[in-house]
Protein backbone atom coordinates (compact mmCIF):
# COMPACT_ATOMS: atom_id res chain seq x y z
CA UNK A 1 0.00 0.00 0.00
CA UNK A 2 2.79 2.39 0.98
CA UNK A 3 4.66 1.48 -2.20
CA UNK A 4 1.60 2.28 -4.34
CA UNK A 5 1.22 5.69 -2.63
CA UNK A 6 4.89 6.41 -3.17
CA UNK A 7 4.66 5.50 -6.86
CA UNK A 8 1.53 7.63 -7.27
CA UNK A 9 3.23 10.60 -5.59
CA UNK A 10 6.29 10.18 -7.80
CA UNK A 11 4.07 10.02 -10.89
CA UNK A 12 2.28 13.22 -9.89
CA UNK A 13 5.62 14.96 -9.31
CA UNK A 14 6.87 13.86 -12.73
CA UNK A 15 3.69 15.17 -14.37
CA UNK A 16 4.09 18.48 -12.53
CA UNK A 17 7.72 18.79 -13.67
CA UNK A 18 6.77 17.94 -17.26
CA UNK A 19 3.99 20.52 -17.23
CA UNK A 20 6.27 23.19 -15.76
CA UNK A 21 8.98 22.41 -18.33
CA UNK A 22 6.40 22.62 -21.11
CA UNK A 23 5.21 26.00 -19.86
CA UNK A 24 8.82 27.28 -19.73
CA UNK A 25 9.46 26.10 -23.29
CA UNK A 26 6.26 27.77 -24.48
CA UNK A 27 7.22 30.99 -22.67
CA UNK A 28 10.71 30.96 -24.26
CA UNK A 29 9.18 30.36 -27.70
CA UNK A 30 6.75 33.26 -27.22
CA UNK A 31 9.53 35.58 -26.03
CA UNK A 32 11.72 34.56 -28.96
CA UNK A 33 8.87 35.19 -31.38
CA UNK A 34 8.10 38.59 -29.85
CA UNK A 35 11.76 39.63 -29.88
CA UNK A 36 12.04 38.63 -33.56
CA UNK A 37 8.96 40.66 -34.50
CA UNK A 38 10.20 43.65 -32.47
CA UNK A 39 13.62 43.46 -34.08
CA UNK A 40 12.08 43.20 -37.55
CA UNK A 41 9.97 46.30 -36.87
CA UNK A 42 13.08 48.22 -35.78
CA UNK A 43 15.00 47.17 -38.89
CA UNK A 44 12.12 48.28 -41.16
CA UNK A 45 11.69 51.63 -39.39
CA UNK A 46 15.43 52.26 -39.33
CA UNK A 47 15.70 51.71 -43.08
CA UNK A 48 12.47 53.45 -44.04
CA UNK A 49 12.85 56.12 -46.73
CA UNK A 50 10.20 58.76 -47.44
CA UNK A 51 10.19 60.32 -50.92
CA UNK A 52 7.67 62.88 -52.21
CA UNK A 53 7.87 64.13 -55.81
CA UNK A 54 6.39 67.11 -57.65
CA UNK A 55 4.92 69.20 -54.85
CA UNK A 56 2.89 72.30 -55.78
CA UNK A 57 1.03 74.17 -53.05
CA UNK A 58 -0.89 77.24 -54.29
CA UNK A 59 -2.87 79.92 -52.44
CA UNK A 60 -5.27 82.33 -54.13
CA UNK A 61 -6.89 85.51 -52.86
CA UNK A 62 -9.71 86.62 -55.12
CA UNK A 63 -10.26 90.11 -53.80
CA UNK A 64 -10.88 89.11 -50.19
CA UNK A 65 -8.01 90.90 -48.48
CA UNK A 66 -7.96 93.76 -51.03
CA UNK A 67 -11.03 94.65 -53.05
CA UNK A 68 -10.78 94.41 -56.82
CA UNK A 69 -7.20 93.14 -56.53
CA UNK A 70 -6.42 89.45 -56.67
CA UNK A 71 -3.12 87.74 -56.08
CA UNK A 72 -1.77 84.23 -55.76
CA UNK A 73 1.43 82.57 -54.64
CA UNK A 74 2.74 79.04 -54.61
CA UNK A 75 5.54 76.81 -53.39
CA UNK A 76 7.14 74.31 -55.77
CA UNK A 77 9.39 71.38 -54.85
CA UNK A 78 10.69 68.78 -57.29
CA UNK A 79 11.50 66.24 -54.60
CA UNK A 80 11.63 65.82 -50.82
CA UNK A 81 13.51 62.83 -49.42
CA UNK A 82 14.07 61.82 -45.77
CA UNK A 83 15.82 58.78 -44.34
CA UNK A 84 18.26 57.56 -41.74
CA UNK A 85 21.88 57.22 -42.83
CA UNK A 86 25.18 55.82 -41.66
CA UNK A 87 27.75 57.98 -39.87
CA UNK A 88 29.00 59.31 -43.24
CA UNK A 89 25.46 60.37 -44.19
CA UNK A 90 25.22 57.73 -46.88
CA UNK A 91 21.92 56.03 -47.64
CA UNK A 92 22.78 52.35 -47.16
CA UNK A 93 21.14 49.42 -45.39
CA UNK A 94 21.51 50.07 -41.66
CA UNK A 95 22.26 47.47 -39.02
CA UNK A 96 20.51 48.32 -35.75
CA UNK A 97 23.34 46.68 -33.78
CA UNK A 98 25.81 49.21 -35.21
CA UNK A 99 23.53 52.00 -34.08
CA UNK A 100 23.42 50.59 -30.55
CA UNK A 101 27.21 50.29 -30.41
CA UNK A 102 27.74 53.85 -31.61
CA UNK A 103 25.00 55.27 -29.38
CA UNK A 104 24.31 57.76 -32.16
CA UNK A 105 21.83 58.06 -35.00
CA UNK A 106 22.15 59.94 -38.27
CA UNK A 107 19.46 61.17 -40.63
CA UNK A 108 19.21 63.45 -43.65
CA UNK A 109 16.52 65.54 -45.34
CA UNK A 110 17.03 66.61 -48.95
CA UNK A 111 14.86 69.16 -50.75
CA UNK A 112 15.50 69.56 -54.47
CA UNK A 113 14.57 72.59 -56.54
CA UNK A 114 12.39 74.39 -54.02
CA UNK A 115 10.99 77.71 -55.28
CA UNK A 116 8.25 80.22 -54.60
CA UNK A 117 6.29 82.42 -56.99
CA UNK A 118 4.08 85.41 -56.22
CA UNK A 119 1.68 87.04 -58.68
CA UNK A 120 0.03 90.36 -57.82
CA UNK A 121 -2.87 92.14 -59.52
CA UNK A 122 -3.78 89.04 -61.48
CA UNK A 123 -6.87 89.18 -63.68
CA UNK A 124 -7.89 85.59 -63.20
CA UNK A 125 -7.32 82.92 -60.57
CA UNK A 126 -7.80 79.19 -60.98
CA UNK A 127 -10.76 79.14 -58.61
CA UNK A 128 -12.56 81.62 -60.89
CA UNK A 129 -11.74 79.60 -64.00
CA UNK A 130 -14.77 77.45 -64.90
CA UNK A 131 -12.58 75.14 -66.95
CA UNK A 132 -10.34 74.44 -63.96
CA UNK A 133 -13.18 74.09 -61.42
CA UNK A 134 -14.89 71.36 -63.47
CA UNK A 135 -11.75 69.25 -63.90
CA UNK A 136 -11.45 65.87 -62.21
CA UNK A 137 -8.52 65.04 -59.94
CA UNK A 138 -6.19 63.64 -62.64
CA UNK A 139 -6.80 66.54 -65.03
CA UNK A 140 -6.31 69.02 -62.19
CA UNK A 141 -2.85 67.58 -61.64
CA UNK A 142 -2.12 67.86 -65.38
CA UNK A 143 -3.30 71.48 -65.30
CA UNK A 144 -0.90 72.20 -62.44
CA UNK A 145 1.99 70.41 -64.19
CA UNK A 146 1.53 72.50 -67.34
CA UNK A 147 1.57 75.67 -65.23
CA UNK A 148 4.80 74.61 -63.50
CA UNK A 149 6.42 73.64 -66.81
CA UNK A 150 5.54 77.08 -68.17
CA UNK A 151 7.14 78.72 -65.14
CA UNK A 152 10.31 76.66 -65.63
CA UNK A 153 10.44 77.60 -69.30
CA UNK A 154 10.10 81.31 -68.44
CA UNK A 155 12.78 80.93 -65.76
CA UNK A 156 15.13 79.32 -68.27
CA UNK A 157 14.52 82.24 -70.64
CA UNK A 158 15.20 84.63 -67.75
CA UNK A 159 18.53 82.91 -67.06
CA UNK A 160 19.46 83.20 -70.73
CA UNK A 161 18.49 86.92 -70.68
CA UNK A 162 15.68 86.27 -73.14
CA UNK A 163 13.14 87.44 -70.59
CA UNK A 164 13.66 90.42 -68.29
CA UNK A 165 10.70 89.63 -66.03
CA UNK A 166 11.46 87.94 -62.75
CA UNK A 167 9.66 84.58 -62.55
CA UNK A 168 10.17 83.48 -58.93
CA UNK A 169 10.10 85.38 -55.67
CA UNK A 170 12.53 82.72 -54.35
CA UNK A 171 14.56 81.15 -57.13
CA UNK A 172 14.96 77.33 -57.24
CA UNK A 173 17.39 76.03 -54.66
CA UNK A 174 18.51 72.74 -53.13
CA UNK A 175 18.47 72.23 -49.38
CA UNK A 176 20.18 69.49 -47.37
CA UNK A 177 19.77 69.11 -43.61
CA UNK A 178 21.84 66.52 -41.71
CA UNK A 179 21.06 65.50 -38.13
CA UNK A 180 23.28 63.71 -35.65
CA UNK A 181 21.57 62.56 -32.43
CA UNK A 182 23.12 61.24 -29.23
CA UNK A 183 21.29 58.09 -28.05
CA UNK A 184 23.15 57.78 -24.76
CA UNK A 185 20.62 57.98 -21.92
CA UNK A 186 23.23 59.48 -19.58
CA UNK A 187 23.78 63.18 -20.13
CA UNK A 188 27.39 64.09 -20.83
CA UNK A 189 28.52 67.68 -20.19
CA UNK A 190 30.53 68.11 -23.41
CA UNK A 191 28.33 66.03 -25.74
CA UNK A 192 25.23 67.73 -27.23
CA UNK A 193 22.00 65.79 -27.55
CA UNK A 194 21.87 66.61 -31.25
CA UNK A 195 23.68 68.59 -33.90
CA UNK A 196 22.64 69.63 -37.39
CA UNK A 197 24.20 70.94 -40.54
CA UNK A 198 22.30 72.88 -43.25
CA UNK A 199 23.57 73.23 -46.82
CA UNK A 200 21.79 75.49 -49.33
CA UNK A 201 22.76 75.65 -52.98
Amino acid sequence: MAQEQCEQRESEENQGRSQAEGERKESRTTESSESYVTRLQKVILQNLRVVVNNVHVRFEDTGVSRREKSFNFGVLVDQVQYSSTNNRFERVFLNIDDKKRENRSFSMLEVKQAAMYWNTNVHENWTKNSEFVNLDCAKTIDFSKKYVENLKRKYHQFQQNYNQNQVYLIQPLDLTIKWRSNLNQKLQPNVPLSTDNIDIS
